[in-house]
């Protein structure tokens, strides 16, 4: 007769052996994911003497752990009912005081929607905005890396979900979108002729590459030596040597008046929309005029790109 038991916790002395792995020449037991196409792509999840959950690679070194700072005495790592993933002292009783991590399913994304009226992608650091996608123009996340003879970029926006999904227009594509520890963001493709992974983008690259990298009023250019510049209608006042950013000023006075006209800007990434107003039935020339109707208003643009454009 054989007998199975189904366990929803780990310690540093388990001990798995059915159904696992060990990889390269480890003695090691670990419950792993990985591709077929590429066996080789393995990161397994252990839980350290300390307490702390460790994410190890295929060379058994640490790619990732959590930050435990306690005296444990018998760390366990337990799957709840729920989804949450817990990590807790097994030797108290005071199950509150016990529990030294929890990691909610969600907390797992590595980038973010970012919602001011028109959606974009980050990534952060802490708290922080590090890399940031322009706004959704309808069919693209603007100034993103984007293969479009490879997939299609699919957007759902409603009261239930907003989500984000990749669509290939030929046969399958394996696809790995990777947020590594320096902050690069990278993604690659399984080319199955060669039987390794392609790297279709990574960033931020060496032009414009993180958030805000300018500084207000100014913008980020790859055609010009330096990148930063003022925007029409500011002046330089001066530039921070060690982050590259400057220091933009208007070159007038903000007060509306008569016979006041836009600069057009094209190919760029906007900044965030934070007082914003959006007006799906608008044409670019209604939006032009109902902007120099409100003396507060400083920019207009469609809000999708697809078909000419529309929207306000």
């Amino acid at each position: 007769m054989k007998v199975s038991l189904a366990a929803d916790t780990v310690t540093p002395a388990s001990l798995i052996r059915d159904g696992f792995f060990s990889p390269g020449q480890s003695k090691s037991r670990y419950l792993g994911l990985w591709y077929r196409q590429s066996p080789d792509t393995v990161v397994a999840l252990t839980v350290s003497n300390k307490g702390n959950l460790v994410l190890l690679d295929q060379k058994n070194e640490t790619t990732w752990s959590s930050n435990v700072s306690c005296d444990v005495k018998s760390p366990v790592a337990q799957l709840l009912d729920g989804g949450n993933l817990v990590v807790r002292d097994n030797s108290s009783t005071n199950t509150t005081k016990a529990t030294l991590l929890m990691i909610h399913p969600l907390e797992s994304l590595l980038t973010d929607f970012n919602i001011q009226v028109l959606p974009k992608l980050c990534t952060y650091n802490g708290s922080v905005k590090y890399t940031c996608t322009g706004q959704w123009s309808g069919f693209a996340f603007v100034g993103a890396p984007y293969s479009n003879f490879l997939y299609d970029q699919i957007l759902v926006q409603n009261e239930d979900e907003i989500s984000f999904r990749y669509e290939s227009y030929n046969s399958p594509n394996i696809m790995i979108l990777k947020l590594e520890h320096s902050g690069q963001l990278t993604r690659v493709i399984w080319n199955e002729r060669r039987t390794a992974w392609d790297l279709m983008f990574s960033v931020p690259d060496k032009y414009c590459p993180k958030y805000g990298y300018c500084g207000a009023n100014s913008i980020c250019s790859l055609n010009q030596t330096p990148m930063c510049e003022c925007l029409k209608g500011f002046q330089f006042q001066s530039q921070d040597n060690k982050t590259g950013s400057v220091n933009c000023k208007r070159s007038h006075s903000s007060d509306c008046k008569s016979g006041d006209q836009f600069t057009k800007l094209e190919d760029f990434k906007a900044p965030d929309l934070l007082e914003v107003s959006l007006n799906e039935s608008m044409n670019l020339n209604q939006c032009q005029a109902e902007c120099l109707k409100n003396c507060t208003c400083r920019a207009y643009a469609n809000s999708k790109l697809r078909g000419g454009g529309s929207g306000c």
